[in-house]
């Protein structure tokens, strides 16, 4: 893509872009026509490159190969801090969100009362699966709710729960959580968060979440098999029992003695193995590209799409279905037409090379900063003779 394939006409404030947003432009090259970074983000020329990197590094392996890779974790658990207001050793690098939640879910303490859970009734699975599978295990006990992550939905059923997990942002509707909000909510229960939605392209308080969970391969853009698990003290202190740590979370690691050793003192005692430092690599390099131009800058880029989008959609008779207020607005965006065969009209999308993904009622579009003017046309037009058959 180049630098002046803007998704809107350029403003008296973006008119052009600054070198540093140039050259966040100049490294991403998705084909015309992909909106669907909610399902996975098409990754930058610095995270290609790392892993070639990294790679023929490896590929040339020496004394110093393996310790010099494992800086990777290290550098990416450093910056993954700075985003989150979180020390180094509150994070460890998980190959994706869903066992960074199982490790959650397994590690809360064994005593006379089995911990109470509150989950959304219409949870993503890698935020249903965990619990659920503990709760068979009789390691906690499910509650669910209907309607938003918000304090109206949460608050009544608060009695007895002592972990509230959630999604920032949910998948079908976009519906953006207020952390704060829920914070002040919960009080002192552990919040659970998966971050897999919003990071990197929402503003959020994150470390109001007691454990973060986040896969690298949508928002962030970091290729499939990254992520990281971001704890809070608070975390830490609770969840004692990390029951799929493995010898990589424990104490002296490299002491083969056929005894298990005690669970590591901060995040990286939910360790399952030692993952690849080149999927770390990955990871840091993508957001490093976030950090330069800043979430901020990204989100306003989303939101002038998603503008754009909404003005033209109610043209053809649809809508931009979102919460009224705009503090609860994420970039996912599903589209309704009333009266129209929705699974129809994401066939037509398809034909016409937009990419997207079609749910029940909705068209959920998923662009992100680098989506251009022609993948907007694109998508418009093709929404508009769908609309028309």
């Amino acid at each position: 893509m180049t630098t002046d394939n803007h998704p809107i006409p350029p403003s008296a404030t973006d008119a052009t872009p600054t070198d540093t947003q140039a050259a966040y432009f100049s490294q991403f090259h998705e084909s015309i026509g992909y909106v669907n970074f909610a399902s996975v983000g098409a990754p930058s020329q610095a995270v290609l490159q790392t892993e070639q990197r990294m790679l023929e590094q490896l590929a040339a392996a020496g004394p110093h190969t393996v310790a010099d890779l494992m800086e990777a974790p290290r550098a990416a658990a450093r910056r993954v801090a700075a985003m989150t207001g979180r020390r180094p050793d509150e994070i460890t690098m998980q190959p994706n969100t869903s066992t960074a939640l199982y490790h959650a879910a397994f590690s809360l303490p064994a005593d006379d009362h089995v911990p109470v859970v509150l989950l959304n009734a219409h949870e993503f699975p890698a935020n249903l699966y965990p619990w659920k599978r503990a709760e068979s295990a009789g390691l906690v006990s499910v509650r669910t709710y209907d309607g938003p992550a918000n304090a109206a939905s949460i608050a009544p059923l608060l009695d007895g729960v002592d972990v509230v997990s959630l999604s920032v942002v949910d998948f079908r509707t976009g519906y953006l959580a207020d952390l704060d909000e829920i914070r002040e909510t919960i009080g002192d229960r552990l919040m659970v968060v998966d971050g897999i939605q919003g990071f990197g392209v929402v503003d959020a308080d994150w470390s109001q979440a007691d454990v973060l969970a986040v896969g690298g391969q949508k928002w962030v853009r970091a290729g499939w098999s990254t992520g990281f698990m971001a704890c809070s003290p608070r975390a830490l202190e609770r969840l004692s029992r990390p029951l799929l740590s493995g010898w990589s979370g424990a104490e002296g690691s490299e002491r083969y003695d056929a005894a298990l050793h005690e669970p590591l003192p901060g995040a990286d005692r939910f360790a399952a193995s030692v993952l690849s430092p080149i999927a770390a690599g990955r990871l840091d390099a993508a957001l490093a590209l976030v950090e330069s131009v800043g979430v901020p800058w990204i989100r306003s880029r989303v939101a002038r799409f998603a503008e754009r989008l909404d003005e033209d959609v109610r043209t053809m008779g649809g809508a931009l279905v979102r919460d009224d207020d705009p503090r609860h607005w994420s970039a996912i965006l599903p589209l309704a037409f009333p009266g129209h065969d929705v699974a129809a009209i994401g066939r037509r999308l398809r034909e016409a090379g937009v990419t997207c993904s079609v749910h029940p009622s909705t068209i959920r579009i998923a662009p992100h900063a680098t989506t251009g003017e022609d993948t907007y046309r694109l998508l418009v037009d093709a929404l508009r003779d769908a609309v028309a058959r």
